[in-house]
């Protein structure tokens, strides 16, 4: 198993796991960095800690908020208060400042100084704060997305590079059935608007059933192509963009949201993980620790998941860092050409998007292109680097 030292040995390690810590620890934090309400504040004798209220609402531990009488925390005259570095949300509109205004620009706001310390944008929503929020958003969307990818590509993989063309066998109307009723269910979807996450799930269902029930339905059973199958459908997926095939999929749903981005993004980047992984198994399956496995009675689970997938892991890792990387662009793609996420939605793409409207607005292309950038280039610095351990342990 590949462990942080062995990364951190490597001088591309450091550089990737450094930035990466950055940004997470920017995302874990992201309420505590950029907020326009105080982490800590003292009121008529009161002590109140507003921003971890936002976590524990409801549950009437942190304190009765209904003083505020719809006022904000800039009208109000503090006795003490401790304030984020950055004093604005993402979607926070700031009505005492221009638009486009320009990296650190000052101003009063009810009783406090406030900056911008990277610009605003064109309706005054502070770039920091986009930036610091925009992160959380961003790489819980890239990692969401490849747990589903990694999900879809582990179980096409293993049937592809491990049962391969002559293990599964079906009953044949069992297998007719199946078919009709998977174009009946998407035929729904499309035509009812069902959510897109439903119909996976019960197509996933379906598949499922009947092959857990084929082998005991006996009648006209057939070898089932499952590596012919995958194979032409991981080349279908290769042979489009990605890109095109997501913005056509968005076209599609009526209402985008950030759950439907994840679903899709998650099954456009399968391919390369089921791809790897076919090829590792059907190198690891010949090696003699497979046969003597088979041999003393091992079952097909119990080789898959006690001896191909851990040694198979190293070589998957290099691929699912890559795949990170491609994901985070693949987003931000998306939210530059304004589709898939709501306009209320602030993400690194969405804020440079907003640099087209304005080309002297440097600060909206630099600081959010800055951090694509450093992201991606930490991914890839990652898969390099576990490419790098990979082969010299072998």
């Amino acid at each position: 198993m590949i462990g942080l030292k062995k990364i951190w040995a490597f001088r591309k390690g450091k550089w990737a796991l450094g930035i990466i810590s950055f940004f997470l620890v920017i995302a874990l934090f992201a309420d505590f960095i950029a907020n326009e309400k105080p982490i800590y504040c003292k009121y008529n004798g009161e002590i109140y800690f507003p921003v971890l209220h936002e976590y524990g609402e409801g549950l009437g531990l942190l304190g009765n908020y209904e003083f505020l009488n719809n006022k904000s925390w800039q009208e109000l005259q503090l006795e003490e208060a401790i304030f984020p570095i950055i004093k604005f949300s993402s979607g926070n509109i700031d009505q005492n400042s221009s638009a486009y205004s320009r990296p650190s620009s000052s101003f009063e706001n009810g009783f406090q100084t406030k900056k911008h310390w990277l610009g605003s944008d064109s309706i005054g929503r502070d770039v920091a704060a986009g930036i610091v929020q925009g992160t959380r958003k961003t790489l819980s969307i890239a990692f969401f997305a490849m747990l589903i990818s990694c999900l879809i590509g582990f179980v096409f993989g293993v049937l592809s590079g491990f049962f391969g063309d002559r293990s599964v066998r079906m009953n044949l109307w069992a297998f007719i059935g199946l078919m009709f009723f998977i174009i009946l269910i998407w035929f729904q979807w499309s035509y009812n608007h069902w959510s897109f996450g439903l119909a996976l799930i019960a197509t996933f269902v379906l598949i499922s059933a009947v092959f857990f029930l084929s082998p005991r339905l006996g009648g006209r059973q057939f070898y089932l192509p499952l590596d012919l199958i995958i194979m032409r459908m991981i080349e279908v997926f290769k042979s489009v963009p990605a890109l095109f095939i997501l913005l056509a999929l968005l076209a599609i749903i009526s209402k985008p949201n950030i759950f439907t981005l994840i679903v899709i993004i998650g099954i456009l980047r399968w391919s390369t993980i089921a791809r790897v992984l076919r090829a590792e198994l059907l190198r690891l399956k010949e090696n003699k620790f497979i046969t003597s496995a088979k041999a003393i009675g091992s079952t097909d689970k119990q080789i898959i998941v006690n001896h191909l997938l851990p040694n198979a892991l190293p070589s998957l890792l290099t691929v699912i860092a890559f795949g990170f990387a491609g994901t985070i662009l693949l987003e931000a793609s998306i939210s530059f050409l304004g589709i898939g996420l709501s306009a209320e939605e602030v993400t690194w793409g969405s804020i440079l998007s907003e640099a087209r409207n304005n080309f002297s607005a440097w600060w909206l292309a630099v600081f959010p292109g800055a951090a694509i950038f450093l992201m991606v280039v930490a991914c890839n610095y990652l898969g390099d680097t576990l490419n790098e351990i990979n082969l010299r342990s072998n």
